[in-house]
C-alpha cells in the first residue's frame, strides 16, 4: 500500500523469512527503478511465527511491484543484515583465512548473505565483464550493478553494455561525471595527455567520485568487484578482501586465471567484449586504451604504460569520500 506523508511517500510490504512474519515501511523516494520493480530501503518490526511481536527494528529491502499506472502494491520484502559501521583489520584478516580456500562461487554466495542489503557489484564492462556478472546475478539478480559511464567508452562497450544488461536482466545503475566531456576538456584540457598527475585528475573526475556517489546514493558499504591478481603487477598480491577507505571490497575471482575465465564463458555461453577479437586485452577510455602487441604486457596497453589503476582501487584518501 502506498499512501502520502510529510516527509513523501510512503510504502508498506509484508513478507517472510525464515519461517516469521515481518512487515515494514520504506521511503518511495528512496526507491531505485529495476526491472518492473523497486527497492526500498527502510526500517520494519518484527513478528514472531506465534503472532508475538518484539520492538526491535531492522533494516529490510522492499521489492515492490508496480500495479497499473505504476501505483506501488504491497510487495515482498528480503531481511537484511544489521552492519557493523566499520571493519577492523583483524575481522578482514580472518575473513581472508576463511575465504582463501573457497571457491568463487562460494565467495559470492557468503558475501550476499554475510552483507545482504549492503552490497554493489561494479562493471566496466570490458574484456571478461560477464563472468562477474553472471556469477553474482544467478544468486542476488537484483543486487544494484554499478556503471561508472566516464563519457570517452568505446560505442563497442556501449552496445555490448546493452547486450549483456538484456542478456542477464541486470538491474543497472548508470553513474557519469559531475562534468561532461566537453566541459571538463574546455576547463582543463586533455587531462590523459598531462602526464601521470593529468592521469589522477582525470580518475577522480571521471571514476573514482562518480563510485562515491553511487555507493553514497545506494546506501552501499560493500563493494563486489572482478579484481585478478594476473590483471597487473599493482595486484599481485590483492586478498580476497580488503578495506578500500571506509568500504569493504570483494573479489571473488582474484586468483582466477585467463584460462579460468575463458572456461567459464564458454561453460555458460557468455561473450568476450567484442574488442577481444581485435587485439584489446583491456578496456576502458578510448583515449588511454591500445591494442596488445608483441613484448607489452597486458597493463602496458593502458594509459600509456604510465600507471595501471584507473583510480577506482586506490585509495583516494578523502575525508569525505568512501573509497
Amino acid at each position: 500500500m502506498a499512501g502520502k506523508t510529510a516527509s513523501g511517500p510512503r510504502v508498506v510490504c509484508f513478507g517472510r523469512d525464515r519461517g516469521s512474519f515481518f512487515s515494514a515501511t520504506g521511503n518511495e523516494k528512496q526507491c531505485a527503478e529495476g526491472k518492473g520493480q523497486d527497492r526500498a530501503v527502510g526500517h520494519g518490526m518484527f513478528y514472531g511465527a506465534s503472532g508475538r511481536q518484539w520492538s526491535m527494528e531492522f533494516p529490510v529491502i522492499c521489492f515492490l511491484p508496480r500495479g497499473p499506472g505504476g501505483r506501488i502494491r504491497q510487495g515482498l520484502f528480503l531481511m537484511t543484515k544489521p552492519l557493523q559501521p566499520e571493519f577492523n583489520d583483524a575481522q578482514v584478516a580472518a575473513w581472508n583465512r576463511d575465504l582463501g580456500g573457497r571457491s568463487a562461487a562460494e565467495r559470492v554466495r557468503w558475501a550476499l548473505e554475510e552483507f545482504r542489503g549492503h552490497a554493489v557489484l561494479s562493471t566496466s564492462f570490458g574484456v571478461q565483464a560477464a563472468v562477474m556478472l553472471h556469477l553474482v546475478t544467478r544468486v542476488d539478480p537484483q543486487i544494484p550493478v554499478v556503471f561508472v559511464d566516464t563519457g570517452y567508452l568505446f560505442a563497442e562497450t556501449y552496445r555490448f553494455a546493452g547486450e549483456l544488461t538484456e542478456k542477464l536482466g541486470l538491474n543497472l545503475k548508470v553513474y557519469s561525471p559531475l562534468l561532461t566531456a566537453a566541459r571538463q576538456e574546455a576547463l582543463y584540457g586533455k587531462l590523459w595527455e598531462q602526464g601521470v598527475e593529468g592521469l589522477e585528475k582525470y580518475g577522480r573526475l571521471n571514476k573514482a567520485e562518480p563510485m562515491n556517489r553511487a555507493l553514497q546514493d545506494l546506501g552501499a558499504s560493500v563493494w563486489i568487484a572482478g579484481l585478478r591478481r594476473e590483471h597487473a603487477s599493482t595486484r599481485e598480491d590483492l586478498p580476497v578482501i580488503k578495506r578500500q577507505n571506509r568500504v569493504l571490497k570483494i573479489h571473488p575471482i582474484v586468483d582466477w586465471t585467463d584460462r579460468q575465465v575463458g572456461e567459464y564463458l564458454r561453460e555458460h555461453g557468455l561473450p568476450y567484449h567484442p574488442l577481444w577479437e581485435q587485439g584489446y586485452v583491456s578496456i576502458g577510455d578510448t583515449h588511454s586504451t591500445t591494442r596488445f602487441a608483441d613484448g607489452m604486457k597486458a597493463e602496458d596497453t593502458r594509459f600509456s604504460g604510465l600507471k595501471r589503476e584507473c583510480g577506482l582501487h586506490e585509495q583516494t584518501g578523502g575525508p569525505e569520500y568512501m573509497i
